[in-house]
């Protein structure tokens, strides 16, 4: 028997499913684990990865062009929780989602909102 988690939409055994709320809203393991993790970026952390196309930040860094490039992880509020998603992760999801930036630095400087 398999629980579907509303956040990644994989099957999952019962014990690593938990309920969110009183809404019947499933979440598993390691979405949960990626949610506190981003919540801890947000605190100052070094993020782990891309939880969008699992890059771990070790790729993301040896990847980038020049050592003078930052590499970039977005914390997003995507499906009800945080996640964090690299560059080229983000950028489909944050257009379609502007109705989230309308109105902040983030939209007015990088969405031209």
């Amino acid at each position: 028997m398999a629980v579907r988690c509303n956040y990644c939409s994989k099957e999952r055994a019962p014990y690593q499913i938990h309920q969110v709320g009183t809404a019947g809203q499933a979440i598993c393991d390691d979405c949960l684990e990626w949610h506190v993790h981003a919540l801890d970026v947000l605190g100052g952390a070094t993020p782990k990865g891309c939880q969008g196309c699992g890059k771990t930040w070790e790729t993301m860094q040896a990847e980038s062009p020049a050592v003078e490039v930052a590499v970039s992880v977005f914390v997003v509020p995507k499906d009800g929780i945080y996640q964090m998603l690299c560059s080229a992760c983000s950028r489909p999801y944050v257009s379609k989602r502007a109705d989230l930036y309308r109105g902040t630095e983030f939209g007015r400087k990088t969405l031209k909102l």
